[in-house]
């Protein structure tokens, strides 16, 4: 038994070495389920460690180099730098340069990451590990777009409850919309009702659907056919 244990141990240490993207998923999985629940709770300093866990992830899985690497961590710094203002100060004035910060990490990271999914070359695991966690990036991503178009334009989106409204939590809610918004559920306790934020929702939606049937079925597809064996 504990034998086997160590092997399969083992066996999962060997291939997070070298599926580097996993580090990326598991980090944006858990800062998606997870940071709600601390939200509720009150545990600002648990999620501010939670962010720190989900950028350092990300500099492990842009990798391209030691100046992407540091423009990664730079820009991570910078943007929990503004979120633990938010936090501390409860003042709206530190909302918008970090939400600036928090949009241009993303898409940065976003890209890097992507880059490395469509590289020419073998469809490997790791590569669907970045597709997913591309997936993942652009619905956190548009998140801090939307909270941006708030805080910009008061009352471009319609709340049933105003809790969600306090800086400390807009981030939270936007995320929450987001990932509705992603995967076409529309519950409706927050919707969009100017130009701009509806224009917003509905690219995401778009994007959610031409990603999930052109980028990763392609993906998995091919890695598919890269793992068949030959028969002839």
């Amino acid at each position: 038994m504990w034998v086997r244990l160590k092997d399969r141990l083992r066996t999962g240490s060997r291939h997070a070495k070298q599926n580097r993207c996993l580090f990326l998923l598991v980090g944006l999985l858990v800062a998606l389920v997870i940071g709600p629940w601390l939200e509720d709770i009150g545990a600002r300093i648990l999620l501010s460690i939670l962010a720190v866990a989900a950028f350092a992830s990300a500099i492990h899985a842009v990798g391209g180099g030691r100046w992407h690497a540091l423009t990664v961590l730079l820009l991570g710094a910078a943007t929990l730098a503004a979120g633990l203002f938010v936090e501390v100060t409860d003042s709206i004035y530190w909302i918008l340069p970090g939400l600036c910060l928090y949009i241009v990490f993303g898409i940065f990271t976003l890209i890097r990451v992507f880059s490395y999914v469509v590289r020419p070359g073998v469809i490997t695991i790791d590569k669907i590990y970045g597709a997913l966690s591309v997936y993942l990036l652009a619905g956190f991503t548009w998140g801090g777009v939307y909270s941006l178009v708030e805080v910009l334009n008061p009352g471009s989106f319609h709340w049933t409850d105003a809790v969600g409204r306090h800086p400390q939590t807009l981030l939270q809610s936007f995320v929450y919309l987001s990932f509705v918004t992603l995967a076409s559920l529309g519950y409706g306790d927050i919707t969009p009702i100017t130009p701009e934020a509806r224009s917003l929702a509905l690219l995401e939606v778009i994007f959610g659907v031409f990603y999930l049937v052109v980028v990763i079925a392609r993906l998995v597809a091919g890695f598919e056919i890269a793992a068949r064996p030959d028969d002839r």
